[in-house]
Parts: C-alpha cells; structure tokens; sequence
C-alpha cells in the first residue's frame, strides 16, 4: 500500500501531545509532503524522505516553539503509521498516525 495521501497525526514528546496534519507523497523511494503543527500554526515542507518496504524515514525543519529538526521513522501498515521521532537535541517522542 502507498504511503500516498493526508494523515492525522499524535505526537507523544518532551513537550506534552501534539496534533498535526501530514501530506504525503511517495514516487519509487523517494518521500516527500507537508507537515503542518496545528498548535503553532506553522507548515514545514520536506522533500529528503524515503520508503523502503513498510519503513519511512522524513526530516522536517520546525521553526516553533523553537528551530528544531524532527526525524521521524515509522511503519505504514494499511491506514496507519505508528513510530519514533528524534527533536534534535530535545529528545525522543512517538507518533501515531491515521489515513484522512
């Protein structure tokens, strides 16, 4: 199954729960889209992502509540995603996601 299409996303961090949008496109291995904070009414766009099998693998550039890079690594199993993300130095979280 694609990655392809927009997500609800839970975010579980350092900074408490998270709500977010996602938009995702996959061409062959490539990942890309568009992340959008509903808390801080921001968009950050990517375009460094990957898949390989079930795994994805994206990179966004957050700019609130503070300039931070999110790395994100999770597994598509049908309309959901769950997985790990990395806030820089800040810490580690999890996410959940959900096909729109």
């Amino acid at each position: 199954m694609s990655a392809t299409g927009n997500w609800n996303v839970t975010i579980k961090g350092p900074m408490g729960g998270q709500a977010a949008d996602l938009e995702l496109k996959e061409d062959g291995g490539a990942l890309s889209g568009l992340f959008k904070d509903r808390k801080f009414g921001m968009e950050a766009p990517f375009d460094v992502g990957k898949i390989e099998g079930d795994q994805l693998l994206w990179c966004v550039e957050l700019d609130k509540p503070m300039k931070v890079k999110v790395y994100f690594r999770g597994k598509l199993d049908g309309d959901t995603i769950t997985g790990e993300l990395k806030f820089g130095a800040f810490g580690k979280g999890t996410f959940e996601a959900e096909r729109v």
